[in-house]
Parts: structure tokens; C-alpha cells; sequence
């Protein structure tokens, strides 16, 4: 048995680098949908055909070697600074193209060379993972489990049993339940044949299973006679409060506690102004449960489970990204879609009364998808309200609210926020008693095995909810449709081919030197939330082709080399939040402050703040953070 342990181990750590290589694969195969589609906005076929076909040939590392160069170049040019003799010579060796081409064809040839990187590594990452024979080893550790571990494994718990077992007490216990037979059931005593034989079956079976609840009644004789039990496991610990858990620590000799404090805590009817005793935080029962504070007043060994079976990979990757640092292992593929999203703005269709929140217009949104069949399906909502009117529209134990089901799965899960923009619906968001928090957000998306569909008033709930904000966007950057205005500064393409990697050292603008630093400190301080990019084209933050062809003048600006100084961007989707422009002595000029201008306009329509920063002004650390949290609409 040690010996096959010792294999599956050896295996399974091989198999665990490929799930990272395959889950990275489907990273980059959401992004190049990205790319595609902007590329396609700035109608780039035609140019592409023309270019020449040595591009192709390059591998990922020359690529990217490739538009790092290029991107210095067009920095230069951005900065109207003057190129050298020998920066123009490497400019055609290079490329072979002159300054004068590269100023009218640098933005396109950029865009272009970042699909060819894209699209490579993608090439590269695929041949290595079909290499390794994936599925081979997989089917390898299956059978290893299914043809050695799992037989011997049944044959050392027969041994054990077979030693352990007291034949006294099965005859006991036959007996007993013969006696049982002659008992009429009473309403104090509804089950005779089981309050005749319960104690036994207790010692004669090594197993049991009880709910939280049922535990003192089943084990009364415990309790009674100081009697131990070997091992108690406890699962979904989160849901358990303190004192429905003390018990099981009173009669455990060893416990082992099984939970996740990302999802949602027990339910207490109790407010902390009822109780008359006051306790330390980590012991209040109102606000902590069994979970947590065994985590915050024990620290026990604590083991996180990073495998992850159950759910299509866009589904669990929203999860892995914004609660669960990126450390799960994610063993499923992604799949057309897998998210969806459903955007309800186009009226005030909740209802409100002293039930509280339902809206029947999302419920026939609903409808009109899954067509009355329910059938591998769950409608879920946070509102008792909304679920009650489900109940009645379809299977009772398909539908309810979020939290009956924690512990659940089901292939396709629709989700019905309710919410519009009401003034009782902005009081509910913004109050004590929010629903819409990231526990229940996240069990209501990780309830999903191969479906995810999100009913929502988007606009209504990215205006009032972070959590819920951070849950749209993602289904717009992962779902399979891309809106025309959601924009993605992807780490794994950005990090390796920078525009700007780090600052000039002879910059004309010595200011930006200082913007730069004072940005790094900023993003510090807000332990990771944010990430920084330095000179980013223009062309990275728009997507939208029918704006790009209704407006042929910004198009055209945006292709021949336009940056932005820095650029804010969220670490869980590297959404842009914020523009940044260090405005020096040529932004007094009139051609400058067109420029300008167009670059303010574009930004708008993106929905990316900008924010302006003379090279005069001089700002104190607080001051320059203060304006920044205000563009972000933090203070």
C-alpha cells in the first residue's frame, strides 16, 4: 500500500504541473478572444496580409523580443523625441521600415505582432501538454486507484473490522430490535424499534452519520457515560454557530474541521444587543460561527483543498480569482458558453412590500431560457420573496434562495438578482442588511457544474455594488460574447512584452519619474489590489468597432502612435480603472491640447477615468493619492 500511495503521489505531482499548464492554456485562449476582436475593430486584415510572412516564423521569445523593440520606438515617438542615425539604422534592420512608416504603421504592425505572440504561445503550451499525454496519465492514476488502491484498501478495513467485531453485541443488538418489533409507536416515542437499539449500534458501527442538530440527542449516552469518540469530522463548519459545535468538541478525542470561510456563515436570530453577557469578538456568537472562531482562537493545522473537480473553468476560475488567490488547481476544460450574462435595465420591474423584494420580469427572462424544463437545473435568488413565486413557477427543490443551496450542485444555475434602480433597492445595497455580499455571490456561482447565468440590472449594480460589479464584469470579459466597451490589459501578454518597462533614464519629463514612484507606493499600500502599466497605446483600451468606423479621425489618431502615461488596472481581471496623463511643456501647444482633447474624448466613451496631471503642479503624496481615489470614486 505505501508503495502505491508513493506512486500516486509521484503521479499526480506531474499531473497537478499539467492542470497548471492546461489552465494557464485556457487563460490565454480567453485572452486571444480579446485581441481577435480588437484587432477586428481596427480592420487590420488588410494590413496583415501585406506583412511580411517571417512574423509567423518567429517563435514566442524572438516576438516578443521583437515588439519589445518596436514599442521603444514608438515611445520615442510619443515623446517627439529625436531618434538617432543608429536608432533609425537597428529601426530598419529590424523591421525594414523607416521612421516615417513606422510613425504611420507602428500601432498596427504592434497590434498585429502581439496576435502573432499570443497565438505562439498558445501553439508552444498546446505541443508541450499534448506531449506529456495528458489523458494517459490520467487514465494512469484512475486505474491505479481503481485496480490497487481501492481493493487493498477495502481488504485492511475487512481485517480491521473482522478483528474489532463483538459478535456479543450483534446478537445483542438482533435481539433488541426483536423487542422493538412488539412496541407500539407512541408520540413520545415514534421509532421504539431504534430508541431500543440505538445505543448499541453506536458502538457496533464504526461510521456514523448525523446531522449537527440531531448530535446530543444520538449521542445522550455519551455525554451520560464520559464516553469519547475517536474522530469527529464536521463538514460545511461555516454554517455551524458556536454553540450548536461546542458539543461535538466536548466528546471529540480528535476533530476535524471541514469548511470555507469565503462562503456563507451560519444564520443567528440573535442580535448582539439581545445578549446580556459580553465576550471577546473572536467568541461572539452573533458574529462569528464554529468555523471561524476555532480558526481565530486554536489556529489549528489547516490544510486548503486546491483541487477542483465540479465546475467548467470560466465558472470556478470567477471564484479562484476573487476569493481564492488564484490557488486552485482547476481540473475541468472552459466551454462555449459556460457564463452568460442577462442585462435587465430596461425598466423598474422589482416589487416591494413588507415580504420584500420579488420581479416577475426576470423570472419570465428566465423562463424564456430554460422553457419550463428544470430538469438539471437550479433557479436560485438571495430573496425569500422572489423564491416563493419560483416554487410556484417550478420544482420546489430546484428553486429557493441562495443559501438553502450551500453544499449543492447542479449542471446550469440561474441566478435572479431582482434589484432596479429604486430608491428602496439603492437603501437595501448600501444598508446594514446587504444580501449581496462576496460569501453569497460566491456560493452562488461555484453552485454551477457546466452553466452560469447571471439575470441582473448591470448597470443598476455596478453603480452600487463592488462585489456584484466585479461579477458583471467578469461575465463580460469571460462570457462568450465581449461587449464593445469591456477592455482587458491581460498580465500574461503585457508582462512579458511591455511598452515601457521601466523609465527612460535621460527623460525629457523628469516629472513622470516622479509620478511613477509615487504610483508605486500608492499600489503598495493597497496591498495588490491594483497593478501599473507605464506608456500603454491608446489602441489597448478601444474595442468598440462601431465607434472606430463611425469615427475615422480617432481611428486613425489611435494608429499613428498615441500612449497613455500610466495606467491603473484591478489585479483579479485586469480591467483598466484609470488613465493618467503627465501633461509637460508640449501640452501648451495647440496641436498638443487637440491631441489632448480627441484622447480625453476616446477615454469617456470607454468609461475610463482619466485623470490630468500638470508637470507645474506640485503635489504632496496625500494630495496626488486623494486625486486618485476620486477618479476611482474611493473617497
Amino acid at each position: 500500500m505505501l508503495q502505491i500511495i508513493e506512486e500516486i503521489n509521484q503521479k499526480e505531482e506531474i499531473l497537478n504541473q499539467l492542470i497548471d499548464i492546461r489552465n494557464e492554456l485556457q487563460e490565454l485562449e480567453n485572452q486571444l478572444r480579446h485581441i481577435l476582436k480588437r484587432n477586428r475593430a481596427y480592420q487590420l486584415v488588410e494590413y496583415e496580409l501585406k506583412l511580411s510572412s517571417k512574423y509567423r516564423r518567429l517563435n514566442s521569445t524572438q516576438l516578443q523580443k521583437k515588439i519589445k523593440k518596436l514599442a521603444e520606438f514608438l515611445v520615442l515617438l510619443d515623446a517627439k523625441r529625436k531618434i538617432s542615425f543608429w536608432k533609425k539604422l537597428t529601426l530598419f534592420l529590424s523591421f525594414g521600415k523607416t521612421l516615417k512608416q513606422l510613425e504611420k504603421e507602428g500601432v498596427s504592425l504592434h497590434l498585429i505582432l502581439e496576435k502573432y505572440y499570443l497565438e505562439k504561445l498558445i501553439e508552444e503550451r498546446k505541443k508541450k501538454f499534448e506531449r506529456e499525454n495528458f489523458q494517459g496519465l490520467k487514465s494512469y492514476i484512475k486505474n491505479l486507484y481503481l485496480e490497487k488502491y481501492i481493493p487493498i484498501s477495502r481488504q485492511i478495513f475487512r481485517q480491521i473490522l473482522k478483528k474489532n467485531i463483538n459478535e456479543k453485541l450483534i446478537k445483542d443488538v438482533l435481539s433488541r430490535i426483536e423487542i422493538g418489533k412488539t412496541k407500539e409507536p407512541t408520540e413520545k416515542n415514534p421509532t421504539p424499534i431504534l430508541d431500543e437499539v440505538k445505543n448499541n449500534l453506536l458502538e457496533l458501527y464504526p461510521i456514523i452519520l448525523t446531522t449537527v442538530d440531531s448530535f446530543i440527542s444520538n449521542y445522550r449516552n455519551y455525554f451520560e457515560n464520559n464516553q469519547k469518540i475517536d474522530y469527529v469530522i464536521i463538514d460545511e463548519a461555516s454554517q455551524c454557530d458556536i454553540l450548536s459545535g461546542l458539543p461535538l468538541l466536548y466528546l471529540a478525542e480528535n476533530i476535524v474541521i471541514v469548511g470555507d470561510q469565503k462562503q456563507l456563515s451560519a444564520i443567528t436570530n440573535l442580535k448582539k444587543q439581545d445578549l446580556k453577557n459580553s465576550v471577546e469578538e473572536i467568541y461572539d456568537y452573533t458574529k462569528e460561527n464554529f468555523l471561524s472562531t476555532i480558526s481565530k482562537t486554536i489556529n489549528p493545522v489547516s490544510q486548503m483543498l486546491l483541487e477542483h473537480y465540479r465546475c467548467d473553468y470560466n465558472i470556478i476560475n470567477y471564484c479562484n480569482k476573487f476569493f481564492y488567490d488564484n490557488q486552485l488547481k482547476i481540473y475541468k476544460d472552459r466551454t462555449k458558453e459556460s457564463m452568460i450574462l442577462i442585462d435587465n435595465d430596461k425598466g423598474k420591474y422589482v416589487e416591494i412590500d413588507n415580504n420584500g423584494f420579488c420581479n416577475q420580469r426576470e423570472i419570465k427572462t428566465i423562463d424564456a431560457q430554460i422553457e419550463q424544463n428544470i430538469e438539471g437545473k437550479f433557479v436560485i435568488t438571495p430573496f425569500k420573496k422572489q423564491a416563493k413565486i419560483l416554487k410556484e413557477n417550478y420544482e420546489e427543490n430546484q428553486c429557493g434562495t441562495i443559501h438553502t443551496f450551500q453544499g449543492r450542485g447542479e449542471d446550469e444555475v440561474y441566478f435572479s438578482s431582482v434589484l432596479n434602480d429604486t430608491e428602496a433597492c439603492r437603501n437595501h445595497l448600501l444598508g446594514p442588511n446587504n444580501l449581496f455580499k462576496q460569501e453569497l455571490i460566491n456560493v452562488a456561482v461555484s453552485r454551477a457544474k457546466e452553466k452560469f447565468v447571471l439575470v441582473a440590472d448591470t448597470k443598476f449594480f455596478k453603480k452600487y455594488n463592488q462585489d456584484m460589479k466585479n461579477l458583471i464584469e467578469y461575465l463580460e470579459i469571460y462570457g462568450e460574447k465581449i461587449p464593445d466597451k469591456t477592455v482587458c490589459i491581460f498580465d500574461y501578454l503585457y508582462e512579458n512584452i511591455p511598452s515601457y518597462q521601466k523609465i527612460i533614464p535621460d527623460i525629457e519629463n523628469p516629472y513622470e519619474e516622479k509620478m511613477y514612484h509615487l504610483l508605486l507606493n500608492y499600489l503598495q499600500k493597497k496591498n495588490g489590489k491594483y497593478k501599473l502599466k507605464v506608456k500603454l497605446l491608446l489602441a489597448m483600451f478601444v474595442t468598440d468597432e462601431k465607434y472606430l468606423n463611425k469615427n475615422e479621425k480617432i481611428k486613425q489618431f489611435i494608429l499613428h502612435d498615441s500612449h497613455v502615461d500610466f495606467a491603473l488596472y484591478t489585479d483579479s481581471i485586469n480591467k483598466p480603472v484609470l488613465a493618467i496623463e503627465v501633461d509637460g511643456k508640449y501640452h501648451e501647444q495647440e496641436k498638443q491640447k487637440q491631441r489632448d482633447k480627441m484622447k480625453e474624448e476616446i477615454l469617456e466613451y470607454m468609461n475610463i477615468p482619466l485623470l490630468r496631471i500638470s508637470s507645474k503642479t506640485m503635489l504632496a503624496e496625500a494630495e496626488f493619492e486623494q486625486e486618485i481615489e476620486k477618479k476611482l470614486n474611493l473617497s
